[in-house]
């Protein structure tokens, strides 16, 4: 039986973050004035290796640059004792580029344009298990400037928005849109060779131990049954994927046990509350502040907390009064 891991987005404000890298993904509410940052004194409990940070720059690509860290992490956190395996660097943008074939592809077919700028941790795995995965090196080569992903959804977009009134040239449409993803993003190899061996994508991703793994993705909204599978209904959930509800207590357990017992996990947020500080490098809830479920839902449905990030948090502290942290490594653009 393989072993699920409990580490994939968890959407919820979460409170008393570290931050060691940050940056914002796609604000989706005016950000409130920033609040004083008290002074913290943190005790690590536990911090895992993971691969350099990099930078997504500003565009709204968090969740690709937090799944490649999560996977890359995977690979070393899971390999056997005996291998030698090092973090290969998996390119966020490959993840994009497939995730707009897929966007695409769904809009010819469904005639319903669902080409959206974001996605969640789901879309980073279903692009790893199915189309695979390719190192950074081999596709760099075909790609020597950052795409622009503007132009790119806009252009993608019109396409599919032409063949819903041309459905006899939807075959010409998908070859004029898989063009200018090549043209954008490079063209994809059909091989490569790696560290002196031949690979196909869907090989390469084989030989992670990451793609032997399974995952669950978990939430916690009090207007869906608790203990229950629930679709979340969120702009970047275009593939209506099914997420596990826990109450907001076991969910803060869960995480805390799973940093603690070797795992890293995803999260994804709202970073644009006023205790939320990028420069200050820590998050935190004013001591006292409750956790009310129902107002939490209340200030989601009214859009005060949105999932406007994605973090990969490596690790968990406390400070000296006990409270505890996370620790996440993302990208700064400050």
């Amino acid at each position: 039986m393989k072993k699920i891991h409990l580490c994939i987005p968890i959407y919820m404000p979460l409170p008393l973050l570290l931050l060691l890298f940050l940056s914002g993904c796609s604000r989706r509410k005016a950000v409130a004035p920033p609040a004083p940052v008290p002074q913290f004194s943190f005790i690590i409990d536990a911090l895992y290796p993971t691969s350099p940070v990099a930078n997504q720059g500003h565009t709204s690509n968090c969740w690709a640059y937090s799944m490649a860290s999560f996977i890359e992490t995977e690979n070393v956190l899971r390999s056997l004792p005996d291998d030698t395996l090092q973090f290969q660097l998996l390119p966020p943008e490959y993840m994009v580029r497939q995730k707009l074939q897929a966007q695409f592809d769904l809009s010819l077919c469904s005639g319903k344009v669902k080409l959206t700028s974001g996605a969640l941790g789901h879309t980073a795995l279903d692009v790893f298990r199915y189309q695979g995965a390719i190192p950074i090196e081999v596709f760099t080569e075909n790609h020597a400037t950052c795409p622009d992903y503007i132009k790119v959804s806009r252009r993608l977009r019109l396409l599919a928005h032409t063949s819903s009134w041309l459905p006899a040239m939807k075959n010409r449409i998908r070859r004029s849109g898989q063009h200018l993803l090549d043209e954008e993003f490079g063209i994809l190899p059909d091989t490569f060779l790696y560290q002196g061996r031949q690979y196909t994508s869907q090989t390469f991703a084989a030989s992670l131990p990451a793609l032997s793994q399974e995952y669950i993705e978990l939430t916690s909204f009090c207007h869906y049954l608790y203990y229950n599978p629930c679709h979340l209904a969120l702009r970047d959930n275009w593939e209506d994927a099914i997420f596990y509800n826990l109450p907001l207590d076991s969910l803060l357990t869960v995480m805390r046990n799973a940093l603690l017992s070797g795992y890293t996990l995803v999260w994804d947020g709202d970073v644009s509350e006023p205790t939320f500080s990028s420069r200050g490098g820590v998050a935190w809830l004013p001591p006292g502040t409750p956790l009310d479920e129902a107002a939490r839902l209340d200030a989601f449905f009214r859009g005060e907390t949105t999932d406007d990030h994605m973090m990969h948090l490596v690790g968990l502290a406390h400070d000296v009064s006990g409270a505890r942290f996370s620790s996440p490594r993302t990208l700064s653009v400050l």
